[in-house]
């Protein structure tokens, strides 16, 4: 899948092209195919007044391809202001930048679907079905605050890691992007995996506290007393990628190792 994606960024991004309905169609294409996911989208609606979204209950993709491509300028010049003074940033970095930041929006939100496929597929209970399932509960009852405290959500801090690491490969396969390049995507996803625990908190603790439900791991009830419990039992049995996936307690050594990446 990388190395389709990757043709399709060098499409558009030698032909000096912005990305449009056709470079949406593509990437769409190949990931649904990938991961298996056409059962779990039943429409995909142009016409969307926003950036993307991805219905759980409808199972509809939808998108605005000039919302987006809009979206992906303003973030381009966000960095280019940032970076610029210390590295020289070419036209074509532009277009690489921008056919990333679609593509990174399309595998985000395919990630939604993906957390449906999961809730149908995955025999037993485990605790990524747990978390989605609150997450989608407290969208249906009150979406104002799902909007709100957004990315603390576990279906949205899934949906960004999983499709950013996606993104990630893509610039693995290909040594040749620039250091701007790497920096914009590699630096971004490293502070937001750490950006809780830098700050001495547990992601999926602080949506806890402001969701005001009750979560357990296993017969671990997640809270504030009983973090350092939850830490020792999962540091055990859950990789490092499914805590900081899931939200879960990490020690001050692995994040210092991720810090230095």
């Amino acid at each position: 899948m990388y190395t389709e994606l990757l043709n399709i960024i060098y499409t558009y991004v030698f032909n000096y092209k912005e990305p449009d309905k056709h470079f949406l169609e593509d990437v769409l294409d190949i990931a649904i195919n990938k991961d298996n996911l056409r059962e779990y989208i039943k429409e995909i609606d142009y016409n969307y007044d926003y950036n993307a979204a991805y219905g759980f209950t409808s199972k509809t993709l939808r998108f605005n391809v000039a919302n987006i491509l809009e979206y992906a300028k303003k973030s381009f010049n966000f960095y280019k202001n940032s970076y610029e003074p210390i590295i020289n940033i070419s036209d074509l970095e532009e277009y690489i930048c921008l056919s990333l930041m679609f593509i990174l929006t399309i595998l985000h939100e395919l990630e939604h679907a993906k957390q449906i496929k999961t809730l149908e597929t995955t025999n037993g209970n485990t605790f990524e079905k747990s978390l989605i399932q609150n997450s989608l509960d407290i969208i249906s009852i009150n979406p104002d605050f799902y909007r709100k405290e957004h990315d603390l959500f576990p279906t949205e801090r899934m949906a960004i890691i999983n499709s950013t690491s996606k993104l990630i490969e893509i610039l693995k396969i290909d040594g040749a992007f620039s250091l701007f390049i790497n920096e914009v995507f590699v630096k971004e996803y490293n502070w937001f995996i750490t950006n809780y625990y830098i700050h001495k908190n547990i992601p999926l603790l602080e949506y806890i506290n402001i969701s005001g439900i009750h979560l357990y791991y296993e017969d671990i009830l997640i809270n504030k007393e009983n973090s350092k419990k939850l830490l020792r039992r999962v540091k055990n049995e859950v990789s490092l990628d499914n805590r900081i996936l899931f939200g879960l307690p990490i020690t001050k050594k692995e994040l210092t190792k991720i810090n230095s990446k």
